[in-house]
């Protein structure tokens, strides 16, 4: 049976499904931010470090002095970053997708079990046993 877009969105925000289906849209946002924002920004990072200690003698630092062209992409390429606060580690990045990605699951899984009759209610009978 084909479902419009109207109505799949009325099923997902049912009582019912409602938690399940904002949980997984903010982990999902959760996990494209951890995986592409915070990541490239710890790449900008390390090209900083990398080659600010080869070029800084070369390229002048004031903005009247700087050349056009290549010499001033990698100046642009030494200026700092603006603070937009802490910067996590790989390994963190990496374990907050992890944790962003199974939350995913966790929440489509519930999604599913809500169009099944009493899967819900199983669902939390099997956890209740394991916990």
């Amino acid at each position: 049976m084909q479902v419009g877009p109207a109505k799949q969105c009325r099923d997902m925000l049912a009582p019912e499904r409602k938690a399940a289906s904002l949980l997984y849209f903010t982990t999902l946002m959760g996990t494209l931010l951890s995986v592409f924002v915070l990541k490239v920004r710890r790449l900008e990072e390390s090209k900083r470090e990398r080659y600010a200690p080869v070029l800084s003698g070369v390229i002048p630092t004031t903005s009247a002095c700087r050349a056009q062209g290549p010499a001033a992409a990698l100046a642009a390429l030494l200026t700092p970053a603006p603070n937009l606060g802490p910067t996590l580690s790989t390994d963190q990045v990496q374990l907050l997708s992890l944790m962003c990605v199974v939350a995913q699951f966790a929440a489509l899984t519930w999604y599913m079990l809500s169009y099944m009759p009493y899967g819900q209610q199983c669902a939390k009978r099997v956890i209740s046993r394991f916990l």
